[in-house]
């Protein structure tokens, strides 16, 4: 059953962390502070504007009402035990997350994907290949079109938890194409808001809720963005509250990949080409397998060149001194063993 004591305080617009801080400090619980903060000492606490609407709402408050909005839906305070702590380490975390799904948000560390709406099929290949390797981590990820939506199939696809979070509402699914993916995230993962069922949102809330995506994650992955792209955002968010910040380089004639190359150029973000490259960063093991059965001398000796770097087919032919004939054979026969995957643009990496 939901608090009620945390719905009480969640009618109450711009209940900041710092007004919590104060409040929480003071008397050691929201159930406490409601009933025994007096009118002189919540002016003292807070200011006059927020003072006055709690004054109004502690008088009028009507549970039975406002409960019947938290159907299936679950309130999760910063002082909760769910609140994931690593959340509670940025400048200004939300006091509550509203969740619909039965996943404990405090468990496994969290790897950002965040990206163009409009993506390419380099984009959809590079967010493939990178979740399926990435089973020691929950995906978070912001539902919208592109890049988001299939970073979240992605991990659907793979058994991953995945979490998006709303820059709506709990209640309001948006883009409401998305209403069938989120059911399905539910199902092995959450979907989280900072805002209330029915609560207000403003032309701000899509860019404030970035910090909760990257406030969340030990990493974020930014895969495809122009060079005014909100995913950027995102980023720069992610490096002030001093995580790691990995970045897919794409073609330099994609308006798409204008964004990623610059903040890989300027050192904002590491060059990121497979997923091993995420996992060794954050020191972590892959428990992705895929079940290597070598056929002949050319399948090994692509396979060894491969596990250093992803490569164009050009440059395999290069070094291996075979002809792209035998190269473009080879590699579908690898890829059709799960061995490799095409990054796009004719450029391989081992999975």
């Amino acid at each position: 059953m939901v608090n009620e004591y945390y719905i009480a305080w969640s009618t109450i617009e711009n209940f900041s962390y710092s007004k919590y801080k104060k409040i929480f400090g003071v008397y050691g619980s929201l159930e406490d502070a409601w009933n025994k903060i007096t009118d002189c000492e919540i002016k003292q606490i807070t200011n006059k504007e927020f003072a006055s609407e709690f004054i109004n709402k502690r008088t009028s408050f009507d549970l039975s009402k406002e409960q019947r909005k938290y159907i299936g839906i679950d309130i999760i305070c910063i002082s909760d035990p769910e609140y994931p702590a690593i959340l509670k380490e940025i400048s200004d975390p939300p006091v509550f997350l509203y969740k619909r799904g039965n996943f404990n948000l405090s468990k496994q560390d969290k790897i950002a994907f965040v990206g163009s709406r409009n993506n390419t099929l380099y984009g959809k290949q590079s967010v493939k290949h990178l979740i399926k390797g990435l089973q020691n981590f929950v995906i978070v990820s912001g539902l919208a079109k592109g890049i988001d939506s299939l970073s979240h199939i992605e991990s659907l696809n793979n058994n991953i938890p995945t979490i998006a979070v709303l820059g709506t509402s709990i209640d309001r699914i948006y883009p409401s194409i998305n209403r069938d993916l989120a059911l399905k995230i539910m199902q092995n993962g959450a979907i989280i808001s900072e805002t209330s069922p029915g609560g207000m949102i403003s032309k701000f809330s899509f860019a404030k809720r970035n910090r909760i995506i990257s406030g969340l994650c030990v990493a974020t992955v930014i895969i495809e963005a122009a060079a005014k792209s909100g995913a950027l955002i995102t980023a720069r968010t992610a490096l002030d509250q001093n995580r790691e910040v990995f970045a897919v380089p794409g073609p330099i004639f994609s308006d798409m990949s204008q964004g990623t190359n610059k903040i890989i150029s300027k050192g904002e973000a590491k060059l990121v080409s497979s997923y091993t490259d995420i996992l060794l960063e954050l020191g972590v093991p892959s428990l992705f397998r895929p079940e290597i059965r070598l056929a002949d001398k050319n399948e090994q000796k692509i396979f060894d060149l491969l596990k250093k770097s992803s490569l164009h087919t050009d440059i395999i032919s290069q070094q291996t001194s075979l002809p792209l004939s035998i190269i473009n054979s080879t590699l579908t026969m690898l890829e059709i063993k799960g061995v490799v995957s095409n990054l796009g643009f004719n450029t391989w990496a081992v999975n």
